[in-house]
């Protein structure tokens, strides 16, 4: 049995097959009265009417496929963003080519396969690596792409959260509740450009930051740094810990519990994201805030009013807040 035509629903409906387009595709919806969309929409559930998108796309010469290539979706604001992201092109009959990457040649042979398709733009998040970019210049010229999550050159626009405005905010926080020995990871990241100032700020010594060696992500090898630092050096044993992420932090605190180890009693932990996973905790994670979901949204409306209009946007800077939890201690006034 064939499947229904846009010319059936059109006979079953009593109206041309022109309006019932403009129904179906959500191209003219203005163009058509309420009950007379209503009836073509129910009959086309009743034949069980599919549209044809590769059809559509020859006939309009237009392309609906949008790429994300992101590097991965587990992370603490990730699965917003995309969230946010698809619902935006849903509404916009935009399709989705999704590709996960987790080290630069990964990337490449990404947009490798990417290129074979025929995308009308793409959105991607770098990681902060910036020579990534060049694969989207070498595979897409002349094809729209926002970078989200993360600016890393100007060859493209971002929508994004400034690194140093999430370091700033979450060490004025731990410097304010008189913490001054606090554990960092990757001081050569940008997030940490301000922190000198800030510690300046609080008549504090910059250099009593703990940098911690280790990989975020691998906790227990930051147990071991931590455990190494207890032994050797008590004396710059940390009093805060300032995670770039929720998961990371939330992971950390579960092992506290089963080392006996009180959170924020012994140890202050700080996070960055705000993710719901903030609250699922006890005592719930004081976390830097990013506008999660709304990042993808304004990337993806920005996206695609440039590839209808072939104006490029603007790089867009979004701000961070702090939500509170439980998880940082005040220590006692410093004595000047």
């Amino acid at each position: 049995m064939r499947n229904a035509t846009l010319k059936d629903v059109a006979a079953a409906a009593g109206v041309g097959v022109s309006t019932a387009s403009y129904v179906l595709s959500g191209s003219g919806l203005n163009k058509v009265g309420g009950e007379t969309a209503k009836r073509i929409r129910e009959i086309a559930e009743k034949l069980n009417y599919r549209p044809n998108s590769v059809a559509r796309e020859l006939k309009s010469g237009q392309s609906r496929l949008i790429a994300l290539l992101v590097s991965g979706v587990n992370y603490s604001f990730m699965p917003d963003l995309l969230q946010e992201i698809e619902e935006v092109l849903a509404d916009n009959h935009y399709n989705a080519l999704f590709s996960i990457y987790r080290t630069p040649d990964e990337f490449a042979e990404r947009c490798r396969n990417i290129a074979q398709q025929r995308i009308a733009g793409g959105i991607v998040s770098t990681a902060g690596n910036a020579k990534l970019l060049k694969n989207i210049e070498h595979y897409f010229p002349g094809i729209p792409w926002m970078v989200c999550s993360s600016k890393t050159s100007d060859a493209y626009p971002a929508v994004w959260v400034p690194p140093e405005e999430v370091g700033r905010i979450g060490l004025d926080l731990l410097y304010r509740n008189n913490h001054r020995r606090i554990a960092c990871f990757d001081n050569a990241s940008d997030r940490w450009s301000e922190a000198k100032s800030v510690a300046g700020k609080y008549h504090a010594n910059v250099d009593d930051i703990v940098w911690l060696e280790s990989e975020y992500s691998h906790i227990e090898n930051v147990w071991k740094e931590l455990d190494a630092i207890k032994k050797h050096t008590p004396e710059k044993y940390p009093t805060a810990i300032f995670f770039p992420g929720d998961n990371e932090a939330v992971e950390f605190m579960s092992i506290c519990r089963r080392r006996n180890i009180r959170v924020p009693e012994d140890i202050s932990i700080l996070s960055v994201n705000g993710s719901p996973l903030c609250q699922w905790v006890t005592p719930h994670l004081t976390s830097i805030a990013q506008p999660r979901g709304e990042q993808g949204t304004l990337a993806v409306e920005r996206l695609l009013d440039w590839i209808k209009t072939g104006i490029r946007p603007e790089t867009l800077e979004l701000h961070c807040s702090i939500q509170e939890g439980q998880s940082i201690r005040t220590l006692p006034a410093i004595q000047s």
